[in-house]
This record gives C-alpha cells, sequence and structure tokens, in this order.
C-alpha cells in the first residue's frame, strides 16, 4: 500500500483531467505526463530512506536508540524536503524547458509549470512520509502506513473533482488536491508519531546536552555523543548507499524508455505497455523483499546473550532458507500469471497490428523475468537487514553500467526485455548473494570472537 500511494494518486489525477471536456484536456494530460516524471524523479530516488530507516531501527536493541535513529532521520527528511521544494520553486523554469525539453511557446508549457509549482509544496511531507514509513516498518507496525495511504487516497479522490470540475481549477486544482491529501498523509504519520513517543528522544537521551563538573555525569555524557554520533553516521551512510543504489535504477529505466523511444512510436508504445505491466508485478513482489528485510533486522537484533545468540544464528539460517523458498514460489506463481493474462493483455492496450506484435514478442520474456525478479528482491532485502548498504549500492551501479551497456546495442524493443532487463537484474541477483554472504559471514565471524572471549576470558 506504501508504494502503491503516490502512483495511485498520480492514477487518480490522470483519470479526472482526462473525463474534463475542456479544450484543453489534451494539452493538460501531456503536461500531467511531464510533471509526473518530475516528481518521480525527485521523490522516488528518496524512497531509499523507507529501507535505510526500517533497517536501522528494526536492528535497533533499544527504545532509547529507536527514538535517536527516528528522530534524527526525520530531521534528514526535513532539510532535504526543503531543499527539493527549493530546487522545484526556483528551478522550475529550467526543469521543464531544458530537462524536459519543454518549449515556453508551447501550450503545455504553463499548465505543467501551474502543476508544478503548486504540487511541490507538499515537498518537505512527502519525504517526512517516506522516513516515517520507515520508522513504523521498523517498529513491525505496517497497519499505520497502510492507514496514511488510504487517507491520502480518499482526500485526493474527493478532492479532485472538487477543485478540477466545481472550482473549475482543472490541472492546478489536480495538483492542490494531491499536494493537500500528501499533506494529510504526513498529518496521520505526525499524530502517531506522537503517541508512540518517537517523535523526539527521552529525556534520559538529551544529557549529553548539559554539563556537569561531575567525572561520572562527564564519562556518561561522552559515552551519549559517541552514540549519537555513530547513530548519526549510521543513518547518512545508509541513506547515501541507498540513494546511490535507488538513482542507479532510475538511470537504467529511464535510459530504457529513452532508447526505445529513438527506435521509434511503436517500439516506444510497446516498451510503455511492456513497463507499465512490470511495474505493476515487481510492486507486489516487492513486499516479500520488504518481509525479508523487516523479519531478518528482528532476528540479528534479538540475541542479548549467548543463549539468544546461538538461537538468533538458528532463526537466521532458517529464516535465509525460508525466504529464498518464498521468494521462487512467488515469483514462479508471478510468471505464470503474466504468461496467462499476457494472452489476452495486448488487445487490451492497443488495438495497432505493429505494437502488438511486438507486446506478444516480449510479454513471454517479461514472464520469465518475475522469477528473477522475485528472488532478486528477497535477496536485497535480505542483505539491506544485515545492514549491507554500501555493497548493494555498488553492486546495483556495477549492473546499472552492464544493464546500459546492452542498451546501447539493442536494435528493437525485444533486446531491451531479452538482453538488458535480464543482464540488469542478473547482476543485481548475483550482488544480493554476495550481500547475504556477507551478513552470515559476520555472524561466523561474531560468534568466533564471543567464542574466544568465553574460552580466553
Amino acid at each position: 500500500m506504501g508504494l502503491l500511494a503516490d502512483p495511485l494518486l498520480t492514477m487518480l489525477d490522470t483519470a479526472f483531467i482526462g473525463q474534463s471536456n475542456s479544450a484543453a484536456a489534451v494539452y493538460e494530460l501531456a503536461a500531467l505526463g511531464v510533471c509526473t516524471s518530475i516528481f518521480h524523479m525527485a521523490f522516488t530516488v528518496f524512497r531509499a530512506s523507507t529501507v535505510a530507516t526500517t533497517s536501522l531501527v528494526g536492528n535497533a536493541r533499544t527504545k532509547e536508540e529507536k527514538q535517536h535513529i527516528t528522530h534524527i532521520s526525520l530531521g534528514f527528511a526535513g532539510v532535504v524536503g526543503t531543499l527539493v521544494l527549493l530546487i522545484l520553486r526556483l528551478g522550475g523554469h529550467h526543469i521543464l524547458t531544458k530537462a524536459m525539453g519543454v518549449s515556453p511557446t508551447s501550450p503545455i508549457y504553463d499548465a505543467a509549470k501551474s502543476y508544478l509549482l503548486v504540487r511541490c509544496w507538499a515537498a518537505p511531507a512527502v519525504i517526512g512520509i517516506v522516513v516515517a514509513e520507515g520508522a513504523f516498518r521498523g517498529n513491525h507496525d505496517n497497519a499505520t502506513p497502510v492507514l496514511a495511504a488510504l487517507v491520502a487516497a480518499l482526500l485526493n479522490l474527493v478532492l479532485d473533482p472538487l477543485f478540477i470540475f466545481s472550482f473549475g481549477m482543472g490541472l492546478k486544482g489536480a495538483a492542490l488536491a494531491t499536494a493537500i491529501s500528501q499533506l494529510g498523509a504526513a498529518a496521520i504519520y505526525a499524530w502517531k508519531l506522537c503517541r508512540r513517543r518517537l517523535m523526539v528522544p527521552q529525556k534520559s537521551t538529551t544529557n549529553y546536552l548539559t554539563t556537569d563538573t561531575n567525572d561520572t555525569t562527564n564519562k556518561t555524557n561522552n559515552s551519549n555523543n559517541i552514540r549519537v554520533g555513530k547513530v548519526l553516521m549510521s543513518i547518512m551512510s545508509a541513506n547515501l548507499a541507498m540513494l546511490s543504489k535507488n538513482f542507479s535504477m532510475l538511470v537504467f529505466y529511464s535510459a530504457a524508455t529513452a532508447r526505445a523511444t529513438l527506435l521509434g512510436a511503436t517500439h516506444a508504445a510497446t516498451h510503455q505497455v511492456c513497463l507499465s505491466i512490470f511495474w505493476f508485478a515487481t510492486m507486489w513482489l516487492d513486499s516479500g523483499g520488504v518481509s525479508a528485510q523487516l523479519l531478518l533486522s528482528r532476528t540479528l537484533s534479538s540475541g542479548k546473550n549467548q543463549r539468544d545468540k546461538d538461537q538468533s544464528d538458528d532463526k537466521t539460517k532458517s529464516l535465509i532458507r525460508y525466504m529464498l523458498r518464498f521468494g521462487l514460489a512467488q515469483g514462479l506463481a508471478f510468471s505464470m500469471l503474466v504468461f496467462g493474462v499476457g494472452q489476452f493483455a495486448p488487445t487490451v492496450f492497443t488495438q495497432d497490428s505493429s505494437v502488438i506484435y511486438w507486446i506478444s514478442k516480449c510479454l513471454p520474456h517479461l514472464a520469465i523475468q518475475q522469477t528473477l525478479v522475485s528472488l532478486c528482491l528477497v535477496l536485497e532485502g535480505l542483505a539491506i537487514g544485515g545492514n549491507q548498504f554500501r555493497i548493494l549500492a555498488w553492486g546495483t551501479a556495477v549492473a546499472t553500467t552492464a544493464g546500459l551497456f546492452q542498451l546501447r546495442t539493442a536494435t528493437s524493443v525485444l533486446d531491451i526485455w531479452t538482453l538488458a532487463v535480464n543482464t540488469f537484474f542478473g547482476a543485481r541477483l548475483i550482488n544480493g548473494l554476495i550481500g547475504v554472504g556477507r551478513v552470515r559471514l559476520r555472524m561466523r565471524d561474531q560468534e568466533r570472537t564471543i567464542q574466544e572471549s568465553f574460552l580466553f576470558g
């Protein structure tokens, strides 16, 4: 539900704008498409903060540590959200004209700029939602993100027709409705954070801000300072690593779309249909990766003494085996589903015979890829649960580079979906295996250290 929230709001905007009878409806739809790409790049790359915060909060051993991580992550979100707001607000003209190629004289420009400048005000709230979702996931609360997503969807469903049709605001009304909906979701998170006392650290954790002449107090303060510093470094390191990973993925998907566009309208249309089916399937498959991340982070943090540590190791081995079997079963099920639905999909999306031909060629490969993608996402989730952020960032960059090399040689949309996409996810699968292997090696090293400490005092 959390992953589907933002795409759902965009779909609602598209549906209502598409139902408008105004002469400018076609240009407004085109403008919405341009702005959707901009906001996708601006917000989706920071979805990494959800993953990073989830893992760090889930691995925290005490409520005090969870509060510190949540508090610092929310501060990070506030700073980043404000920067995104300023960039979109002050640089909107250059983003539209330089990055998206929309001429100031185009009938699309005014509509796109009005949507961009209104919706961008919700940027701090959106980045805050991303981090808050991770905090609740890390506390094993998946109900709050669902509640926030439902509130946003319902608000948008009510406000869209009100602003667009009743108030005659058109595309600007759609932007305002979406911004208010996202602020509503942020308000739900803020309310829940306050109720669970996760918004600010406990009073006992802020002692390091005061000074005392007592030596014991000074030692405590220094210890707290070190801990807060380590927490801050962990959050920044995890976020930067996961931001790099998400940015690499966005580069690959953007390059694939650009390559399909260069190949011609038929290949671009086919690619759009395949990408829509692919994203719909992988959004569901990613729930397996999220579950793997949450379960492994909780299991790794459960070992408080030697006996618990031994049980945690056994549970970790069992969990990794189980999640790999789950990933395989889930992938095979979705492969069969996509292959079955694929027999009817081409005519649902288009009546063009050339596009139908290429979709029919691509769909069998798209179906097989679901198993590869499912295993890849589960392995990456396990690696993230074991705090292997850096190896995933570097590995995704390598996978993107390999995929981009294949894109350069693609002569049809079929080459994109057989060679480039398979190369991209194949490399990510290998990287996920390396990440999980590093988690197991770290556990063995910790076990060896504990045994040596016990034997040699």
